[in-house]
């Protein structure tokens, strides 16, 4: 499977984000490494990330294969005709896009059909889509951890996420569609938790989950928990992230039918006490507090002190505060993937280490530092 060659034509949505860029960039490397043929349809919002995109690919020598697509995911003509025309889709834009959703659908109906016309010339259909395990969150608000570990080779436990929960809506779409039409196409879900590292893509290379908490705490010069945070996640290094889609890609392609569903990507868990705590390192180390305790945010007045009302769009005490436990069984056992760069100490070292860098060169998502690196964490 490592050494298979690849023929295709791609149809990307993301490709200027955080995942999408860094998957893009592991899928063009192998090509690369492998002399494959694959051709890069992107869909990008404008022709400043169109020109981002390019430029990306042309210091990479790729910029050949690499065609920008303007539109957004509300242009379900472009998606439906792009879906259709490829002979894989791979959508890491957003995963609550019910209404990309259902043009994908539409498009693979098109798909399907267009191959059935001339089943020697065109490839069985491909999805991946990101979903994240967000969707298992609990309302546990920081102040419990939970014994309930979802894993992905078990259907009961995947069946049994409520409909109600976040991306599941967008999940259920995609999935059920496979389950009625699995003879004729292949699709994948993939769910990661909490991502960190530097991107390798053209435009985004930072997560949001954590950076949220740091933009929060920089200010007031303090962490906070949010309750307790003995809530448990998982976490996963995005060039580790990057490299589970490659492999994904490549066995769907290499062994239609015998692939699809739902994949968790994950190396361990961390709970969010741990986080603070790793926050608050880097306040002290860039000269801001000499205390070396995160503060709990355990009742309704210090969280709406420090987190606000609205949120700012984001719901960080159900999110950041719940418990997410999920375990890749099926990236490990169906197909052999084990990350690289995502042990648990580098995971908090990261931490430490961005909150220097926001503290030194101040809120930026692209991480750009003109060159210039704080120290090291050790």
């Amino acid at each position: 499977m490592e050494n298979a060659k690849i023929n295709l034509d791609i149809f990307f949505l993301g490709a200027t984000g955080y995942i999408g860029g860094s998957a893009l960039g592991h899928l063009l490397n192998h090509y690369r490494a492998n002399d494959n043929q694959v051709h890069i349809r992107a869909l990008v919002r404008s022709e400043e990330k169109a020109k981002k995109l390019l430029d990306w690919a042309k210091a990479r020598e790729v910029d050949k294969l690499v065609v920008p697509i303007i539109g957004t995911l509300d242009d379900e003509d472009i998606i439906v005709r792009e879906v259709a025309h490829n002979d894989v889709t791979i959508h890491t834009a957003h995963s609550d896009h019910l209404g990309a959703a259902k043009s994908i659908v539409k498009g693979l109906d098109l798909a399907i059909k267009r191959r059935k016309e001339s089943p020697s010339k065109t490839a069985r259909p491909i999805l991946i889509h990101t979903s994240g395990t967000g969707l298992l969150v609990d309302d546990s608000y920081g102040l419990k951890t939970t014994d309930t570990i979802y894993h992905d080779d078990n259907e009961d436990e995947i069946n049994s996420i409520p409909d109600t929960a976040s991306h599941r809506d967008v999940d259920l779409v995609l999935l059920n569609y496979w389950k009625q039409h699995k003879d004729d196409v292949d699709i994948a879900i993939v769910a990661p938790p909490t991502i960190w590292g530097l991107g390798t893509g053209p435009d985004s290379v930072q997560s949001i989950q954590i950076p949220l908490h740091i933009n929060k705490f920089i200010p007031i010069r303090q962490a906070f928990n949010i309750g307790k945070g003995v809530n448990q996640w998982t976490q996963i290094n995005v060039l580790d992230l990057a490299d589970f889609y490659r492999v994904l890609f490549i066995a769907l392609h290499e062994q239609p039918g015998k692939h699809g569903g739902f994949y968790f990507v994950e190396n361990g868990e961390f709970s969010w006490s741990e986080v603070g705590t790793a926050i608050q390192k880097g306040l002290v180390l860039a000269g801001y507090t000499t205390f070396h305790s995160a503060k709990d945010a355990n009742d309704d007045t210090t969280y709406l002190t420090v987190f606000g009302r609205n949120e700012q769009g984001f719901p960080y005490r159900r999110v950041n505060g719940g418990n997410s436990r999920a375990r890749a069984v099926r990236a490990r056992k169906e197909l052999k993937w084990e990350a690289k760069y995502s042990s648990h100490e580098e995971f908090l070292a990261d931490i430490t280490q961005s909150v220097l860098i926001q503290a030194k060169f101040g809120k930026d998502n692209s991480r750009d530092t003109g060159g210039e690196r704080p120290p090291q964490i050790e």
